[in-house]
């Protein structure tokens, strides 16, 4: 069942139809990408090991990407990610807190399982 995925940016909010499967995917490629923030930020002073850039993509009804490069951020909580969503007449790209989309999705997933 799809239900509305609802997360705040910072001038607002954007809600996308998602459904338990997807969420759990994107909560699974978000608790990777959190490691490998706090592997670079535990890496300070050291010689830092890079990261590949977390790159979700759902391709389903709507178009989903999620986006970040955690080498750029110093720690998981500075951290941002671009979302964007696409359906064939429109297009939205944003800007999101990372720690916020995954309280967000968090509570998407307790309401809805």
């Amino acid at each position: 069942m799809n239900t509305f995925l609802t997360f705040q940016t910072a001038d607002g909010s954007v809600s996308v139809t998602m459904d338990l499967v997807q969420a759990r995917t994107l909560q699974q490629a978000l608790d990777e990408l959190v490691q490998h923030l706090k592997e670079v930020a535990a890496s300070s002073g050291q010689k830092k090991t890079p990261h590949p850039a977390t790159e979700y993509l759902d391709r389903g009804e709507v178009y989903f990407e999620l986006f970040c490069n955690p080498n750029i951020w110093p720690s998981p909580y500075a951290a941002k990610a671009l979302v964007t969503i696409k359906s064939p007449i429109l297009k939205v790209s944003t800007e999101v807190e990372l720690s916020r989309f995954r309280d967000d999705l968090q509570e998407f997933m307790s309401a809805n399982s």
